[in-house]
């Protein structure tokens, strides 16, 4: 949390004199913006972020240096954990600011557990509108 203190200090003394209204961004970009509306570039935060990684030594699992020109991967994975987490596609797909549930099925990386979950969740009706639990033995987890 120290960080993002310090960073909107740092923005409060950028603005300071101006008559903006608050930032919508925390990272503001500090050339051509009048009016505090404009956010880092893609590049510029890239970098930064690449800096940090390599100033704190932060590493993935298999020991190499955080590569910050990928972050797109952070999306990959921040839906993954909401589908996996039982958020509905609906919800995941707005989130994502998708006009598709096709593009959203894309981060449907869903874990064995959370389709065998959702599975067992439906029921069918029967004719006489009594509820009915389906058979997993039919069904293949594949």
């Amino acid at each position: 949390m120290a960080i993002i203190r310090a960073q909107q200090e740092w923005a409060s003394r950028f603005l300071d004199g101006l008559t903006a209204p608050a930032p919508k961004y925390l990272f503001l970009a500090a050339r051509k913006n009048r009016n505090s509306d404009r956010p880092y570039s893609d590049g510029r935060l890239r970098d930064l972020l690449g800096e940090l990684a390599r100033q704190l030594d932060v590493r993935d699992a298999a020991g190499a240096l955080v590569d910050f020109q990928r972050t797109h991967r952070f999306r990959h994975t921040r839906a993954t954990s909401l589908l996996n987490a039982g958020v509905p596609l609906h919800v995941v797909q707005r989130y994502l600011g998708h006009l598709s549930p096709e593009m959203t099925m894309i981060y449907a990386k869903t874990l064995a557990s959370t389709r065998e979950a959702e599975f067992l969740r439906y029921r069918k009706l029967t004719p006489l509108g009594r509820m009915r639990s389906v058979r997993l033995s039919s069904w293949s987890m594949s």
